[in-house]
């Protein structure tokens, strides 16, 4: 099962390199939605839950 929360943010690279170094594990690189131009990312929390 999959859950999720959003979160925006204004430098995508740099919050996805803030993590990483946090230790936290990306599942989705970001990537554009179809149709539109908002760009996504998934990552997995503490728990393991993506």
């Amino acid at each position: 099962m999959f859950d999720n929360i959003a979160f925006e943010a204004k430098d995508m690279q740099q919050t996805i390199g803030a993590m990483r170094k946090a230790g936290v594990t990306i599942t989705d690189e970001p990537f554009r939605l179809a149709a539109t131009v908002s760009l996504i990312a998934f990552v997995e929390d503490p728990d393991g839950t993506h």
